[in-house]
């Protein structure tokens, strides 16, 4: 006689303790994403730069419109308009291309 078909809404023991695992790894990954201007990103890359010795400065000339090139050390990156919203995935691309994440800002 063939078994039964297996009971789809089960699941294999230990299945659970590896789903809350992996979520608990992603939450610590990505903390909750600030919400912040340019103006206020400015501000505290600036108050990190002193505590680091690190120099942060704002160049406008090299942009158009609105858009200049933020400096954190060596490293940089294109701030557009510093009185708007940055977006989350915005932030995290220009924390990444300076070498920061959204801890540093904390």
């Amino acid at each position: 006689m063939p078994s039964p078909p297996p009971n789809r809404n089960t699941v294999s023991p230990g299945f659970s303790d590896q789903i809350s695992y992996y979520c608990l790894g992603t939450v610590s990954e990505y903390p909750i994403t600030l919400h912040m201007t340019g103006n206020e990103l400015l501000r505290r890359l600036r108050r990190l730069g002193s505590r680091r010795g690190v120099v942060v400065r704002f160049d406008e000339e090299r942009g158009k419109g609105s858009h200049g090139t933020l400096y954190f050390g060596e490293r940089f990156t294109v701030l557009k308009d510093r009185r708007a919203e940055i977006r989350p995935g915005l932030l995290h691309a220009m924390l990444r291309q300076l070498g920061l994440s959204e801890r540093d800002l904390r």
